[in-house]
Order: C-alpha cells, then sequence, then structure tokens
C-alpha cells in the first residue's frame, strides 16, 4: 500500500506539472498585453502614451522580461518557497486573495457535492429496485435531462423563474452567514441547485447500473433463495458492492464541481476562486491564472488518491501490489 501510494503521489505530480506548463505557456500565447491592462486601470491614456522605457521597467517589476522558460522555472521556485506570486492588476499577493475567495468555492463545492451525491445515489438505488415501473422511467428521465442541461442556461433559467418571476430569491451576491443567515440561505440555492444537478443525475445513472449489474449475480438469488429479509440483501449483498464503481467517479465528480464553480460564481456574481480565475483570464494576470490551476489540479489529484485508497477500505479483496 506505501508503494502504491508512494507511486500514485510521484505520478500526480508528474501530471500536475504538465498542466502547469501547458496553461503557462498557452495563457502567455493569448493575444494581448497584460502590462496595458495594469496601465489603463490608472490611466487610459497613459497605455497609449507609456515609453519604450517604462515599458521596459514594467517588464522587469514583473518578471515578464525574461524568456518563456526562465519564467516558468522562477515561477516554480518561487511556489516551493510558498510564494504564489503577485497579481499583475490587482498588485495584491495571490496568497491573500486565495485565502479570500477559495472558502466560498470550498464552502458552495462541498454543499453541492453531498447534496449530489447523496441524493444521487439514493435516487439510483430507487429506481434499481423499482425497475420497469413508473418511478424509474420518470427519475431515469429526469436523471438524463439533468446530465445534458448546460450550468449556465439552468442559472439563468432558475433565476427567470425563483428572482424574476416570483420574486423569492436574490439573483445574485453573496452574504456570510453570520452577518444574515436568511439572506445567505437564499443567495447559495440556485447557486448550489446547478452545482449539484449534473453530479446528482450521473450519479443515478451509475447507481442505477452497477446496482442491476449486482442484482443478476449468484449470490444475491443465493441470498433471496436463503429466505433472507430483502433489506438485510439491499444493504450488505447489493449495496455494498454496487458503491465499488461509484467511489471511483466521485474524484472526477469533484472535478466536475470546481470546474462548475468557474461558470456558476460568474453567473450568480459570486466572490470566489472561479470568478477571480476568469478575471485573471480577461485581464491577462498571469499570476491568478497559475496559481488557480495549480491549486484546482492538486486538489482533483489528491481526491483521486484518496479514492483509490479508498477502495481497499470499502473491498477487502482489492490489494495494491
Amino acid at each position: 500500500m506505501t508503494a502504491y501510494i508512494i507511486r500514485r503521489v510521484i505520478i500526480g505530480l508528474i501530471i500536475l506539472l504538465l498542466v502547469t506548463m501547458i496553461v503557462f505557456l498557452f495563457v502567455r500565447l493569448l493575444p494581448g498585453d497584460p502590462l496595458i491592462v495594469y496601465m489603463a486601470q490608472f490611466d487610459i491614456g497613459a497605455a497609449q502614451t507609456i515609453g519604450e522605457e517604462q515599458y521596459q521597467l514594467l517588464l522587469t517589476k514583473f518578471g515578464l522580461d525574461k524568456p518563456i522558460p526562465v519564467q516558468y522555472i522562477n515561477w516554480l521556485g518561487d511556489i516551493f518557497r510558498g510564494n504564489l506570486g503577485r497579481s499583475i492588476k490587482l498588485q495584491e499577493d495571490i496568497t491573500t486573495l486565495m485565502a479570500d475567495v477559495m472558502p466560498r468555492t470550498a464552502y458552495l463545492g462541498a454543499i453541492s457535492m453531498v447534496i449530489g451525491t447523496s441524493l444521487g445515489i439514493l435516487f439510483g438505488i430507487i429506481v434499481a429496485l423499482r425497475r420497469g415501473t413508473w418511478t424509474d422511467s420518470i427519475i431515469t428521465l429526469m436523471a438524463n435531462v439533468g446530465i445534458t442541461v448546460p450550468q449556465f442556461w439552468l442559472g439563468i433559467l432558475l433565476m427567470y423563474l425563483f428572482a424574476h418571476t416570483l420574486g423569492w430569491l436574490p439573483t445574485h451576491g453573496w452574504t456570510p452567514i453570520l452577518d444574515d443567515p436568511w439572506m445567505h440561505f437564499k443567495q447559495i440555492i440556485m447557486p448550489v441547485i446547478c452545482l449539484s444537478v449534473g453530479g446528482m443525475a450521473g450519479m443515478c445513472r451509475l447507481t442505477r447500473s452497477c446496482m442491476l449489474e449486482v442484482m443478476r449475480q449468484d449470490y444475491v438469488r443465493t441470498a433471496w433463495a436463503k429466505g433472507l429479509r430483502e433489506k438485510l440483501i439491499v444493504y450488505r449483498h447489493q449495496i455494498r458492492n454496487a458503491v465499488i464503481p461509484i467511489v471511483t467517479v466521485l474524484g472526477g465528480t469533484l472535478g466536475a464541481i470546481l470546474g462548475g464553480a468557474i461558470i456558476v460564481e460568474n453567473v450568480f456574481a459570486i466572490p470566489g476562486m472561479g470568478r477571480l480565475m476568469v478575471a485573471g483570464v480577461f485581464d491577462q494576470d498571469y499570476q491568478i491564472v497559475q496559481a488557480g490551476v495549480l491549486m484546482f489540479g492538486g486538489i482533483v489529484i489528491f481526491s483521486n488518491l484518496v479514492v483509490d485508497i479508498a477502495w481497499a477500505w470499502i473491498d477487502p479483496r482489492i490489494r495494491y501490489d
């Protein structure tokens, strides 16, 4: 087990390194100049009249005067020293910026993952046990629709229905839970729905397939023939064996939620990590984009490692050699 974990950590670090290299390169190939954006926020005319000497001073200040490979190596060196860099446009330490916005993204992501996973597994078990009934048809149809609905379209639809038409919920914003719990609850309802619907639908479909596969196994038929109670058969023999493939996709579900947060936070104007990264892309704020990708990539890789280790706990037959 120890050797397996070490090997997976090494592979994960290599993948993360490759991802950061790709992002580091392509974000610099985008048209435009981040220094123009930086100057424009102080004086619109300065961005047009800036002299060559001033431009070179800015390049040196932000470390953009060096070749791209050297910039990448320097950035990695800063990462190992615990320094994520400094935003070009905002002129703030990125570690401070991420410490401010990341808890909101993690909070929404955790709630969405718990709701989507638990309800998806529950509905999947129900439709598998009621296969061929109207319950199976309706929930399966809703799952097929939910897995294909774009998050931004669903967010706009929810805003039109619950905010514009009914006036029940606010269209956007973020209120800390300690300041106003009721307003906080109303503000997160629609974002959580948008983030959890896709995962819930996918988990429902997967759970249904896994349960139906397990229900056809010989040991399940033997349990029925022995006269065991239905609850005992379902919990001990069906769910436990069907949950292994389900656990496998949890790491991917977390990645999908983090990716969805980039869209949802911008739709509902939530000041989270996703919105900060989008602003960094439009402003060509290299440091923010690189740090965001590094953070999200590390979370996904770590979650997949935890899922792999959880296999052996769920099914003692699994061994890592």
